[in-house]
């Protein structure tokens, strides 16, 4: 929030701590990716509405849609199914510490598909 009480920040990809007021910090950013890589694999952000106050509310109080709903091929439990789903957790505890453990992670999720794709 700005001075005036005004918000900083695009309503799709803010982070839950963004809108409670609280410290931010790197996970911060992370959630944010997070929208930006579901998004991708969706072809949607997660949350939408007919008002930017709703979507906010979306990202408070709403659980992520499964990937699944959009794609066939990417499972709650696959490797990007479980990279997006911590990235986009409400407590920033719960999601990953650094940009580094992300991109491990996808690499790893990647070589895993490279790993089937030619078996």
């Amino acid at each position: 929030l700005t001075k005036t009480g005004r918000m900083v920040g695009t309503p799709e990809y803010i982070s839950p701590e963004q809108l409670r007021d609280q410290p931010i910090d790197a996970r911060t950013d992370l959630y944010s990716f997070g929208i930006i890589l579901y998004e991708m694999l969706a072809g949607e952000v997660p949350f939408t509405a007919e008002t930017a106050e709703a979507v906010l509310m979306k990202h408070l109080l709403s659980d992520v849609p499964s990937l699944s709903t959009y794609r066939d091929d990417i499972a709650d439990d696959s490797p990007f199914g479980l990279i997006v789903h911590k990235l986009l957790q409400k407590n920033p505890d719960d999601r990953y510490d650094t940009a580094t453990e992300v991109r491990l992670d996808i690499e790893q999720a990647l070589n895993q598909m490279m790993l089937k794709r030619d078996a």
